[in-house]
């Protein structure tokens, strides 16, 4: 079976639309337009979707590392803020982790 060519002409607005729900499933054009011609309907991963909510989240964890480091912090509040900063991440990583770790391979892994 060999591959053909296909060209296509869309206004800009449709190629934008096209590109961004190609790149919500993480597949280059040829893939997601196959995947549109096939009919079938992928689940989007929750983590996919949850991508910009995953970088506001890191971007908090920053804003907050940065306040620390502040002279004039009470070293209770800075602790606080440690420990919600560690749940933060606790939680990033439930939601964004690699699958291995999930399933608890990643910790049987040898450290070189």
């Amino acid at each position: 079976m060999s591959n053909k060519k296909v060209h296509l002409s869309l206004p800009d607005e449709e190629v934008a639309k096209f590109d961004m729900l190609r790149n919500e499933l993480g597949m280059n054009r040829s893939q997601f337009f196959c995947y549109l011609m096939s009919g079938e309907r992928k689940r989007i991963p929750d983590v996919v979707k949850q991508r910009n909510l995953i970088s506001k989240l890191s971007d908090i964890d920053l804003h907050l590392r940065h306040i620390c480091l502040k002279e004039g912090m009470d070293a209770g509040d800075v602790l606080y803020v440690h420990e919600a900063i560690k749940d933060l991440r606790s939680a990033l990583n439930i939601t964004s982790g690699p699958m291995d770790q999930k399933l608890g391979g990643g910790d049987k892994r040898e450290k070189v």
